[in-house]
């Protein structure tokens, strides 16, 4: 009887080898789920942001710096300064860049030699914004496009224009903000007759603009 009691010891230790070498593929199996649980619970990564449409209303004056053969004396000043409206619709995309289209409608002086001397202007505009962090960001803008001048509404004569200058930006709230900005504008108008008959000759004119608007943003 006691020559047994060794064979059954040794048996019982080939068992409990078995035993733990059979448990342990199944341990790992399950620590590693353990460490990949976590994974499955990560947030998905966050799209890039969407084009966002730009669009605001304001005010805007414009005035001449020096309006060439337009304005050679004060009786005889078919354009001087003036103010009026302004309406601006962009879209813009991440770095701070918006671009889109403005009109503007303002009534110039004109020495009554106009009833109602109105400049309408549409622009390809581009803005960069300079991200600061804070409420108050500055910009810069500059702009293409094309200028009417005329009696109640009509055209007389039009110009090419070039645009450019700076600004400001305050925010109200995420996606709302006023606009601040100040313009130079060369425009070059062609040759026209006005409503007394006098010819006036083709021009450059040097035009200074400041706007005030309210601008909002939404998604596309």
């Amino acid at each position: 009887m006691q020559a047994i009691a060794p064979a059954v010891s040794v048996a019982g230790f080939f068992g409990t080898l078995m035993g733990v070498l059979i448990a342990l593929p199944a341990a790992a199996q399950a620590q590693e789920a353990m460490v990949q649980e976590p994974r499955a619970l990560e947030a998905p990564p966050v799209p890039p942001d969407p084009q966002r449409l730009v669009y605001g209303v304001g005010i805007v004056s414009e005035v001449p710096a020096s309006a060439g053969a337009l304005c050679r004396d004060d009786a005889t000043c078919i354009m001087s300064g003036g103010g009026g409206i302004l309406v601006r619709v962009a879209l813009a995309t991440r770095g701070g860049l918006d671009a889109g289209f403005a009109y503007s409608l303002t009534k110039q002086g004109s020495a009554r030699l106009y009833r109602l001397a109105t400049l309408q202007q549409l622009r390809f505009e581009g803005r960069y914004t300079f991200s600061t962090g804070r409420t108050i960001e500055p910009f810069l803008s500059g702009g293409v496009g094309v200028a009417g001048y005329g009696n109640e509404w009509g055209l007389d004569t039009w110009a090419p224009t070039l645009s450019a200058g700076p600004g400001v930006m305050l925010e109200l709230d995420k996606d709302a903000f006023v606009s601040v900005g100040l313009d130079y504008r060369a425009m070059r108008f062609a040759e026209f007759s006005d409503q007394t008959g006098r010819v006036r000759a083709p021009t450059l004119v040097h035009m200074i603009g400041l706007r005030l608007s309210i601008e909002a943003r939404g998604k596309l």
